[in-house]
């Protein structure tokens, strides 16, 4: 099952990463895509979040750890992911927050695993669509979580 992990330091305690950060249905105070509904209406587990090339992605709320920093959530709209994947399974990530440098900085893991099925042309075995899942999505994410945290 391919993978993908993007990772950045704050230069703050993990904590107050965290608390910037753990609320999975308001992610708009750091995340830099516009969110179609927060709340997913009658469903309080549920966002959803639109993405690049017009998208809109439903995703539920699996795990949610406070003592561990960390949450993860499944994409349920398999078929219309905005890097043109195509799912054959589950597509799990997860967000999480650890401290380190003693505790005066914070690391920021968003990681994924994906099934998908590829494109008979598809020779690279989805590298290419995992690197561009990275730069399009998680890294423009972790990107504005390190410049709102500054």
């Amino acid at each position: 099952m391919p993978t993908l992990s993007v990772t950045t330091v704050i230069n703050r305690p993990a904590d107050q990463v965290w608390n910037a950060i753990r609320d999975f249905r308001d992610p708009s105070v750091w995340y830099p895509l516009p969110l179609a509904d927060r709340t997913g209406g009658a469903e309080p587990d549920i966002r959803h979040v639109h993405a690049p090339g017009g998208a809109t992605l439903r995703e539920r709320l699996v795990e949610h750890d406070d003592p561990d920093c960390r949450y993860t959530y499944e994409i349920l709209d398999l078929d219309r992911h905005p890097c043109g994947l195509r799912f054959d399974g589950p597509c799990l990530a997860t967000l999480r927050v650890e401290s380190i440098i003693g505790g005066t900085m914070a690391r920021v893991v968003w990681s994924a695993r994906y099934a998908w099925a590829l494109p008979q042309d598809e020779s690279d075995g989805g590298h290419e669509q995992i690197r561009r899942l990275g730069r399009d999505l998680f890294r423009p994410a972790l990107r504005a979580l390190r410049r709102k945290m500054s």
